[in-house]
C-alpha cells in the first residue's frame, strides 16, 4: 500500500501529503514487575541521595546562620542538585503508582482502493486496529465513481403474474 522505493524522509512527506485523516493514538505500555521493582529501587536511591543534599545544605546553611567556631571544608558530591532530584523522583513515584506510560503516536488515514481507511505512522508503521471500511461517500471522493462498491449486494426478486 506505501511506496517502496521512498527514503524515510520521503515517505514520511508522502505520508503527510496523502493523508486524508490525522490524530493521536494513545497506547499504554504497561511495566512488567522488574520494571517496577528497578524504579521503586531508583527513587529509594534518590530518596537517600536527597537526604544526604538537605543534611549537607543544613550543615552549610547553621554555619553561615549560626557561626561555625572556625574554618571547615566542605565537599560537595557530583549530583543533579535538589531540586532536579525531587522532580525526577516524583516523576518516578508517580509512573510506579500509575503502573504504565502513555505513548501517543500521530496518526495518518491514508485510503486504500480496497475500501479501506489504513493508518500509519509517520515512518511507516501500520495500525492495523485502526483500519475501518470506508462509507460510500468516502470511497467515491478518494476513489472515484468507478470505485469498488465492496460487500453491498443487490438481490432482485419478480412476481408471477
Amino acid at each position: 500500500m506505501l511506496p517502496k522505493t521512498l527514503t524515510t524522509e520521503q515517505l514520511a512527506v508522502w505520508i503527510t501529503d496523502n493523508s486524508k485523516e490525522e490524530f493521536d493514538d494513545v497506547h499504554r505500555d504497561y511495566f512488567t514487575e522488574e520494571q517496577i521493582i528497578d524504579m521503586k529501587d531508583d527513587s529509594f536511591r534518590l530518596g537517600r541521595e536527597l537526604i544526604d543534599l538537605e543534611e549537607l545544605k543544613k550543615k552549610v546553611v547553621d554555619s553561615l546562620t549560626k557561626g561555625n567556631g572556625g574554618e571547615f571544608t566542605v565537599d560537595v558530591p557530583a549530583s543533579a542538585g535538589i531540586t532536579a532530584i525531587k522532580k525526577e523522583r516524583k516523576e518516578l513515584d508517580k509512573k510506579i503508582a500509575k503502573g504504565y506510560l502513555e505513548i501517543e503516536t500521530r496518526v495518518y488515514g491514508i485510503p486504500s482502493e480496497d475500501g479501506y481507511m489504513h493508518y500509519f505512522d509517520i515512518e511507516g508503521n501500520e495500525f492495523e486496529h485502526r483500519k475501518r471500511k470506508l462509507s460510500m461517500r468516502e470511497n467515491h471522493e478518494y476513489n472515484g465513481m468507478f470505485a469498488q462498491i465492496g460487500e453491498t449486494e443487490v438481490k432482485v426478486t419478480t412476481k408471477k403474474a
